[in-house]
């Protein structure tokens, strides 16, 4: 990176994953299966990186916190931050289903400063949605008892939705958004686009089909002159969200985020 600017990291401690979530071509190409990158290399390259005074590491492991291991992982940055002041930050994709260890995790780089926040990740509030998707899920309940846990410690958290997903209606993701605010989920709550991965069990056409999926093409990034331009297929319509609905719900998130994250209506 420039001389003044901070040089980041993409790094992984494994790979694969062990869900098989249908909006996402992870775990199906995976099948299921998950390679650990042994210590020792670990290790080696964490030194690697602090000598190269890496400022952000960027964990790239689907479900980072899910092995025991993954502690002794994160000890092993903060060790390298307190001997050569690298890196500073840590940025992780945490385990979908929240345990102990992601918590232990959470807690050890947040009191060394190196935390960029947990994901508490919902992607919808509504049972049926998760269903339709496979995603694995915990309840409401069980999802207000674990940030008030984390906030208990004053760890930053920030909860993820999915706007597009199969059976979502307007109702439901405008009420979901309703049912996070309720339970006291005020911090930060980001909205995404459905995008359509080739792989994705969601993109073939039977799935289509059945979930009446209209799309069309984005540029993922404004670009300049003689660059190449990519696109996403991104879901702006469904069987049970048409296109008036969704524009509603993706104008209701964006009020949200500006003003509620942003702390204006709080």
């Amino acid at each position: 990176g420039p001389e003044n600017g901070n040089r980041i990291a993409l790094w992984e401690t494994n790979r694969g994953c062990p869900f098989a979530c249908c909006f996402c071509d992870w775990g199906v190409r995976t099948k299921n299966k998950v390679r650990l990158h042994p210590m020792d290399r670990l290790a080696r390259e964490i030194e690697t990186l602090a000598a190269k005074r890496v400022a952000d590491i960027y964990v790239t492991d689907s479900n980072f916190g899910l092995f025991k291991r993954d502690l002794d992982i994160a000890a092993l940055l903060v060790d390298a931050r307190k001997r050569t002041g690298f890196p500073k930050r840590v940025r992780i994709q945490f385990a979908k289903t929240s345990n102990q260890t992601v918590f232990a995790i959470s807690r050890l780089l947040f009191e060394n400063e190196m935390l960029w926040g947990t994901t508490l990740s919902m992607q919808s509030v509504d049972e049926s949605v998760l269903q339709a998707v496979d995603r694995p899920h915990v309840t409401i309940s069980t999802y207000r008892d674990l940030k008030n846990r984390y906030q208990r410690h004053q760890i930053p958290t920030y909860t993820e939705l999915i706007l597009g997903l199969p059976r979502e209606t307007r109702e439901s993701f405008v009420g979901g958004i309703g049912h996070l605010l309720e339970i006291g989920m005020h911090e930060d709550i980001r909205v995404f686009e459905l995008a359509l991965l080739p792989n994705a069990p969601l993109s073939q056409p039977a799935a289509r089909r059945r979930y009446g999926l209209k799309t069309r093409f984005k540029p993922i990034r404004l670009t300049g002159d003689g660059i190449a331009r990519e696109f996403v297929e991104l879901v702006f319509g469904t069987r049970t969200m048409p296109y008036a609905d969704w524009a509603y719900c993706l104008l209701f998130a964006e009020v949200i985020q500006a003003l509620h994250n942003g702390a204006y209506t709080r």
